[in-house]
């Protein structure tokens, strides 16, 4: 494991989903601990496709911590013990199908070759079939497929009922919100020469800096530093895909009043505060014999763009009630 991928998986290591599950099932916990380990070691290595940005290790634990952020701990609390369980499963599982379509030529999403996969090999991958129906339905979930078109909910004995929908809409937001630079770094980018039709993606990622979440107030903000105007407009245009994937989903992140996300819809600001300082800051350096006008230019992004997911106030007195 790599120092990177080492400093991401100790930020999960109190992570309140596993404490959680650890409090409600020790069996259920075990379990998914083996299932983790087992999928970490044998089968991530090699979903990662060369030329495209990460999609092994570090994106699973990046995916796992931001569903952390997303559930306050009142509404962790409310989350069935098995539904705990096919969650975090359903992070460590969900882009496995990449394995098979590296090779062989497969024309559908990569999320419905991972639930095929799962089903099939349940029972070696650790899984009871049941279970495997319902985390294969969650990890389809993250894809093309409409939320509604999954099955609402399913039982497994002797554990409860899975609230599939709920928990598919939340992977499929935590994934879309695994955006930063960490998935594409520039080193990796240099060494592997992405084809054409994927450096956007690339270039997309490795403007953004950071994803800041706070569940009290339903508030997430990506930080952004596009370098050029066609950056800034791949951030607008992936902006608006995670905007029709949010209103499309609102229904099932609220689910029920006992677990409902009120995540609402994002908007865009640009922050021009540091186009606005640069010359003030080099009127205030004229006579300094050390400053070096060329270095501030450098040193500051031309723009930072911040994105805001908005919450209504409707919401929030729902979420109250």
């Amino acid at each position: 494991m790599s120092k990177r991928e080492k400093d991401i998986a100790n930020s999960i290591e109190k992570d309140l989903l596993e404490t959680t599950l650890k409090n409600k099932s020790k069996d259920l916990y075990d379990r998914y601990v083996n299932i983790k380990k087992e999928v970490l070691k044998k089968l991530v290595p090699r979903q990662q496709d060369l030329e495209n940005t990460e999609a092994g290790s570090v994106h699973l634990y990046s995916v796992h911590r931001i569903l952390g952020d997303l559930i306050p701990l009142k509404k962790l609390e409310n989350l069935r013990h098995i539904e705990i369980f096919c969650l975090l499963v359903s992070v460590y599982l969900h882009d496995i199908g990449k394995i098979q379509q590296r090779k062989i030529n497969i024309k559908e999403h990569h999320s419905v070759t991972s639930r095929k996969i799962i089903i099939e090999y349940a029972i070696k991958l650790g899984l009871e079939e049941p279970e495997a129906l319902v985390v294969g339905c969650i990890v389809e979930g993250h894809g093309l497929i409409k939320i509604n078109e999954l099955p609402y909910r399913k039982g497994i004995a002797p554990y409860g009922i899975v609230r599939i929908r709920f928990l598919a809409a939340l992977l499929r937001l935590a994934d879309d919100l695994d955006m930063c630079y960490t998935r594409a770094p520039k080193i990796i980018e240099s060494l592997v020469e992405p084809r054409e039709s994927i450096k956007a993606k690339w270039s997309f990622r490795q403007c953004i800096d950071n994803v800041n979440i706070d569940p009290d107030t339903w508030l997430i903000e990506v930080e952004a530093t596009p370098k050029d105007n066609t950056l800034h407009e791949i951030i607008l245009r992936e902006v608006e895909i995670i905007n029709d994937s949010l209103i499309e989903n609102r229904p099932f992140l609220r689910a029920t009043p006992d677990i409902g996300l009120y995540y609402s819809i994002i908007d865009v600001k640009i922050d021009n505060i540091w186009i606005k300082n640069i010359e003030k800051i080099i009127a205030e350096n004229k006579g300094n014999k050390r400053f070096d006008k060329r270095q501030v230019y450098m040193d500051l992004p031309e723009n930072t763009v911040t994105v805001i997911m908005k919450y209504d106030p409707s919401s929030i007195e729902l979420y109250k009630e």
